[in-house]
């Protein structure tokens, strides 16, 4: 009789509990905290999203911006951006479940994640080009000695690269969704993602 071989890992586990524990509780979490901040703190949400060192110091946004004022459609524009957020936060949460609990085949249950994370993905890169894109390049530079110049999408950029110019919502929507979205390739990769099991062979 030939000898056995030893048994050998037949898959991945698709969604161990540390993942499911990330995906489908911590970050449904995180996006609901910021769905409460924006439907129920819409003044404080608007004056933090842009942080001050990105406003030309004119400009009548920013006199609005500084007196807590909000237009109807701003008001509206939050309360919209908070339903989003639930609506983003739920998809995680029922979908990871879901899948946790019913998908008993490993390779199609990461089949589905795969896709899952594809569209989590995507947002997160929308989420932060945008955010970057539509943040103002800052106030006027000096120009000689008396001259000025409108601050271009360079200056942007070397605000960005200033810690001090960022508040804690600019790092919620830069940083922690690129963190998130490092999470997501790390899960992709294969990390921290055991055997499933052991195929035996004669």
């Amino acid at each position: 009789m030939p000898p056995k071989t030893p048994p050998k890992p037949i898959a991945a586990e698709a969604l161990p509990y540390h993942w499911y524990l990330f995906f489908g509780i911590l970050e449904p979490l995180s996006v609901l905290a910021g769905a409460v901040y924006a439907i129920l703190l819409p003044e404080r949400y608007n004056h933090e999203l842009i942080p001050p060192a990105f406003f030309p110091a004119s400009t009548l946004q920013n006199s609005l911006r500084q007196a807590g004022v909000l237009t109807d459609a701003t008001r509206m524009a939050l309360g919209q951006l908070g339903s989003c957020y639930l609506l983003i936060m739920l998809n995680s949460a029922l979908m990871f479940y879901a899948l946790r609990r019913y998908v008993r085949d490993q390779q199609t249950l990461e089949t589905l994640i795969r896709w899952l994370i594809v569209v989590l993905g995507v947002a997160d890169w929308t989420h932060i080009g945008l955010t970057i894109a539509l943040l103002p390049n800052g106030p006027p530079k000096r120009s000689g000695l008396v001259g000025m110049h409108k601050a271009g999408t360079l200056d942007k950029f070397v605000l960005l690269a200033q810690p001090g110019s960022w508040n804690s919502l600019l790092f919620g929507n830069i940083l922690i969704t690129f963190g998130l979205f490092c999470a997501r390739v790390a899960w992709w990769t294969g990390i921290a993602r055991g055997p499933v099991g052991h195929a035996k062979t004669a």
